[in-house]
């Protein structure tokens, strides 16, 4: 039997766990590897089809340096497997503008010729002719990095698990750990859900954006962020595989946006490292509304041959996000014997070669002073994943597209009037996610600023005790006065007055008449909620009944029928072609299943 300083239990067998596992065997640790399953874990960060395996990290020497370690040893790995999961078969970056000193393309451009690289710089003709995908795109400069790629990253972590588990390691799959032993300031060992209580003098704790969880003291430290991951399925998979079509990023540094070519059964991956969702691990996770318009505005402008590619499977993704964006790998300052491994921040899978190194630095004290347990000291986060961006600079956005200034104080007056009580649907969250809903659009409109503004003010005015159509008056009559006070042509009041009455949804038409197209825009991104996911549908179909608390459960059901019916009785509930593609079949299940559920 092993010495009892020797047992070790490692929590969450994603990448950092299976590679704290083997890490811990290998020192002759006896280890047990505890995982909810199944193993790859379908919600883990480090579940999909694929995660790229690059070295481009701007100006960052640390995180460059691991992956030129790195590297060499996927490929070493790689190439004991039955057939290969890392695929080096290079990666593209491209920009809109030229790469210069002090962006994300021009960085990491200059480090990897700096340490002896050979990345081909590429022009907008060489883009054209190399990889005519992105012909069309609008990309002026880039480069690609030739020795780099991607990993099929689930099949990673299977194939991982399995050696782990064959040099020894005790694998507990469908077993969640409630809490962490402790007794006289060191960890004792982990107390599962069941009641079981396993024994050990080392504790890991590898569970990402769970960790919080486990490690309250950690909380201020740790972010769980949700980053949306779409799966297409292209008519003609070819044009996107290599060596014509690549693993890429696409002014990440200022969008988020990346991607692989496609797989072995004709799924192209495209995916968002920015902003995100904050949320729960264990709320229901679903892709936001503006999220799927945005991936398409997105496909619309710089990748249009996927434009119109069937959307086979969408994913959330989510990053157990440090407050400044590097891993946490130490050993608790206060509890002997505890370790956490964890804060991937969306980057962490390419390292899986040296994770287990550097979980074993951190047991012996050694950890590197950045990936440290360190004190909550100020956000750095990459520009494309900054929160900064929020309802005041979308307001000032709105009005600098209408080439006006508003009047003093009619931001907060506006805010306000959303932010009352009672709005338990129809306040500032609807305001905040059709703001962004009109942005991922705003290619599609003819006037984006009136729709912006639009948007802005189409349920300021709001009382669940008004008769038909007057909340959508009064808040018309509202936009007009603020219009008209900032010096707006008459033409423009009448186009954002109309746009405002029609979510009225009195009718079938969109408007009609000049114009025609905003107004279904604003009338689509108005009933955007009914194609959510089930969670976020749920929570409005509740909010609404929240609103109308005053009513009696007959009327209101009575009342509430007749709504839902007048929706699901159209032809088609959204009137413009990518709102009805990516929301329409959602919408009617959701009315349906409301319906049964009003009896």
């Amino acid at each position: 039997m092993p010495h009892r300083n020797k047992e070790a239990v490692v929590i969450g067998a994603g990448v950092f766990g299976v590679a704290a596992a083997k890490e811990l065997r290998a020192r002759g640790h006896a280890v047990t590897l505890v995982d909810p399953g199944p193993v790859p874990h379908p919600l883990a960060a480090s579940t999909d089809v694929s995660k790229l395996v690059r070295g481009d990290y701007g100006h960052d020497a640390l995180y460059t340096g691991l992956m030129a370690e790195a590297l060499p040893l996927w490929a070493r790995w790689n190439a004991t497997l039955p057939r290969p999961l890392v695929h080096f078969s290079g990666w593209t970056v491209l920009s809109t503008t030229p790469m210069a000193p002090g962006t994300y393309e021009g960085d990491s451009f200059a480090a990897l010729e700096a340490r002896g690289a050979v990345p081909e710089r590429l022009d907008a003709g060489a883009i054209a002719r190399r990889f005519p995908a992105w012909g069309e795109g609008g990309f002026v400069d880039g480069y690609v990095n030739p020795r780099v790629g991607w990993t099929e990253s689930g099949e990673v972590v299977a194939r991982l698990v399995a050696e782990a588990v064959a040099a020894g390691v005790v694998l507990r799959e469908g077993e969640r750990v409630a809490a962490i032993d402790e007794a006289d300031g060191r960890v004792t060992g982990v107390l599962l859900e069941g009641g079981e209580r396993i024994a050990a003098a080392t504790v890991v704790v590898a569970a990402g954006a769970w960790t919080p969880k486990l490690v309250p003291a950690l909380a201020d430290r740790f972010e769980t962020v949700g980053q949306s991951v779409f799966h297409l399925r292209p008519a003609d998979a070819e044009a996107f595989a290599p060596p014509r079509f690549l693993a890429w990023a696409a002014d990440i540094g200022r969008t988020g946006w990346y991607g692989f070519p496609v797989t072995a059964d004709g799924i192209v991956k495209l995916a968002n490292h920015g902003e995100g969702v904050p949320c729960d691990p264990d709320a229901p996770r679903e892709v936001p509304v503006h999220m799927l318009l945005a991936a398409r505005r997105f496909l619309r402008e710089r990748l249009p041959g996927l434009a119109g590619a069937p959307l086979v499977a969408t994913r959330l993704c989510l990053y157990c996000d440090t407050f400044d964006g590097d891993f946490l790998i130490d050993r608790s300052p206060d509890v002997a014997g505890l370790v956490v491994a964890t804060g991937g921040s969306g980057h962490g899978f390419k390292f899986a070669p040296v994770l287990g190194r550097l979980v074993g630095e951190a047991l012996d004290g050694a950890a590197h002073p950045r990936f440290s347990w360190r004190p909550h000291e100020g956000a750095t986060k990459e520009s494309a994943r900054a929160r900064g961006r929020g309802l005041e600079a979308r307001w000032r956005e709105a009005w600098d597209g209408l080439g006006l200034t508003p009047p003093s104080g009619a931001l907060a007056a506006v805010l306000d009037a959303w932010g009352r009580p009672g709005r338990a649907y129809h306040g500032l969250a609807h305001l905040d996610a059709s703001l962004r809903a009109a942005e991922a659009v705003a290619d599609l409109a003819a006037r984006p600023a009136e729709v912006a503004f639009a948007v802005w003010l189409h349920d300021a005015v709001y009382d669940a005790r008004a008769g038909a159509g007057e909340n959508e008056a009064k808040s018309a009559a509202w936009a007009a006065d603020l219009l008209r006070g900032a010096g707006a042509e008459e033409g423009v009041v009448a186009r954002v007055v109309r746009m405002i009455e029609a979510t009225a949804h009195a009718g079938g038409g969109d408007g009609g008449g000049d114009g025609i197209s905003d107004v279904a825009l604003v009338l689509d991104i108005d009933l955007a909620v009914l194609g959510a996911g089930p969670a976020t549908f749920a929570a409005y179909d509740a909010g609404v009944r929240a609103e109308y608390a005053f009513a009696p459960d007959g009327a209101w059901k009575a009342g509430r029928r007749a709504v839902l019916e007048g929706f699901l009785a159209r032809d088609a509930i959204y009137r413009t072609p990518v709102f009805r593609e990516l929301l329409e079949a959602r919408a009617r299940q959701n009315l349906g299943e409301a319906l049964a559920r009003l009896g």
